[in-house]
């Protein structure tokens, strides 16, 4: 067994890795927002190239929009999460692990 300390986590790496977790995660969320409202429009009585077109821009925004902005806040929330953790770090004299070799 053997011991390391983290002593500073990269800003930008952890924002970058949240992003992307975020990113998946409001992927997921547009892609069932997405088929519940074009469900809900093919319910209704209207034209059908209107079904379409409203159907198609509600697929755009879930499917290319929300995980855009997932992502953005996510390498914002990773930013953060980044400096506060390097700021307790200096402070604490950094975070001891213990790791094992497996075979």
């Amino acid at each position: 067994m053997r011991k390391v300390q983290i002593n500073k986590i990269g800003v930008s790496s952890l924002g970058k890795v949240v992003g992307f977790v975020q990113a998946v995660v409001a992927l997921v969320y547009g892609l069932i927002v997405s088929l519940s409202a074009t469900a809900g429009i093919l319910g209704t009585n209207n034209d059908w190239l209107e079904k379409l077109g409203v159907s198609l821009s509600v697929a755009v925004f879930a499917v290319f929009i929300f995980p855009l902005f997932g992502f953005v806040v996510g390498w914002v929330q990773g930013v953060i999460a980044a400096a506060v953790l390097n700021l307790v770090f200096t402070e604490s004299k950094g975070l001891e692990l213990e790791l094992e070799d497996i075979k």
